[in-house]
């Protein structure tokens, strides 16, 4: 009878708590609160750079990043992240049972003032200069009036020209830079950045007047005015092309696209041919006005147009030159990044992304911060997943993925300062007659 018992005892153990056992194996847990068996949760966090404080609902963590937490019940919790010397990231999270929330490289910035560059880079104003192009033409305090800033290979090279540049451009791979000066006759200047060495510069003489240049590489330019286009190969050979109205250009491996009025005033897209340039065909009718201009650096079978006076942005896919362009309406700034994967749109005030994929029938433009400053300038920096922009009082990132992060970083308050350029984790600004350099972590 005892014998009896006992085994009834131990099956009625077993039959109780092995349902626990293996709720608890799944992953439930005892919620005291609501007196009921839960499923829990994790939260994972990863920072740039490591070893930050977490706190949970105002609880510090004992655990640094990279950090993670299981068994936590369904609700809402606040997360702040933090480390001394750099800015901090909160956000709030609802979590899910049986699922981990993962916040990958969250971005802490350093609160380290930026650091000032040579007194060889001083500079009076800023010229030329177009996100994300790693050249800044400036102005100089020096016997050589034009500095040429180059912020991936961080140098700034003294350019002597008798007049000041009426053109700037450079080609789609950021080597070479070309400017048109006008003093007697119009004058080219290519600047070539090499992988070593330092930088080459040659000038020569056109045979014809211009007002505009575009580069190909570092062996081709194209420059043009309202009545001519002529195509300089090698610093020698000119082929010139006169009573063509074209406003802008875009030489490409397949051809010389160009932007030209009619007589009637229309905007007409054509695909000109390159040694023979009176040979081509019409691609498409644009309803744009003339102050239309290619914006460079596009994906590939993709061409990019701004329209400045009706502030809009054209997306022609040329696989399918027929159906209708995508348009950006509102937007007075456009730059693609160096991927071609992510286009920043911006205006005085906003700042917006679209993520590309010629696949998908509609593209959606996602709002990345709307400021009450107006917006001095914008660089796109996919290597760190933010937006970097400046303000006239300060420099600030905001991310690229707003479910991680949301909420604009502003470092430090730098004064009347533009961004230069990202090269190697460092970002190059402008304020004050001097170029600075920020350590990103």
């Amino acid at each position: 009878m005892t014998r009896r018992i006992i085994t009834a005892s131990f099956i009625l153990v077993f039959l109780i708590t092995a349902p626990l056992i293996i709720l608890y194996a799944s992953g439930y847990r005892y919620n005291r609160k609501r007196g009921t068996m839960q499923g829990t949760s994790a939260i994972t966090i990863s920072t740039k750079p490591k070893g930050a404080r977490v706190s949970i609902n105002g609880i510090a963590q004992n655990e640094l990043t990279p950090f993670r937490i299981t068994q936590l019940f369904p609700t809402t919790y606040h997360l702040k992240v933090e480390k001394q010397g750099y800015t901090s990231w909160e956000t709030t999270v609802v979590v899910e049972p049986w699922k981990n929330k993962l916040y990958s490289s969250v971005r802490l910035f350093s609160l380290t003032p930026p650091e000032a560059l040579p007194p060889s880079c001083a500079r009076h104003s800023i010229l030329s200069h177009n996100p994300p192009s790693p050249w800044t033409l400036l102005s100089s305090s020096s016997s050589d009036p034009f500095i040429l800033f180059n912020a991936h290979k961080k140098t700034c090279t003294p350019l002597k020209m008798d007049s000041p540049p009426i053109a700037t451009t450079e080609d789609s791979s950021g080597n070479s830079y070309a400017l048109l000066s006008l003093s007697r006759q119009p004058k080219l200047t290519v600047v070539n950045s090499p992988l070593i060495g330092n930088e080459k510069v040659r000038n020569f003489s056109l045979k014809r007047p211009a007002t505009h240049i575009t580069l190909l590489n570092d062996r081709e330019v194209w420059a043009w005015d309202a009545a001519s286009i002529s195509r300089i190969i090698n610093f020698g050979d000119q082929q010139t092309m006169t009573n063509l109205k074209v406003i802008d250009l875009l030489p490409l491996q397949n051809g010389l696209y160009t932007l030209e009025e009619d007589p009637l005033g229309t905007l007409i897209l054509r695909l000109r041919n390159s040694d023979d340039p009176s040979l081509y065909r019409t691609i498409a009718t644009l309803v744009l006005s003339p102050e239309s201009q290619f914006i460079h650096r596009s994906p590939t079978d993709t061409l990019t147009i701004l329209d400045n006076r009706s502030s809009r942005v054209v997306l022609i896919d040329l696989t399918r030159p027929e159906s209708p362009p995508f348009e950006f309406s509102l937007f007075t700034h456009a730059a693609w990044s160096t991927t071609g994967e992510y286009l920043t749109l911006s205006n005085d005030h906003e700042i917006s992304l679209l993520h590309y994929d010629k696949k998908k029938n509609g593209q959606r433009v996602t709002l990345l911060t709307r400021i009450s400053d107006p917006l001095r300038s914008v660089l796109l920096i996919p290597e760190i997943g933010y937006v970097a922009y400046t303000t006239p009082t300060h420099l600030s990132f905001i991310s690229l993925n707003s479910e991680i992060d949301s909420f604009p970083h502003t470092p430090f308050a730098l004064p009347e300062s533009v961004i230069l350029g990202f090269s190697s984790d460092t970002l190059y600004l402008a304020s004050q007659n001097t170029i600075f350099k920020y350590e990103l972590p």
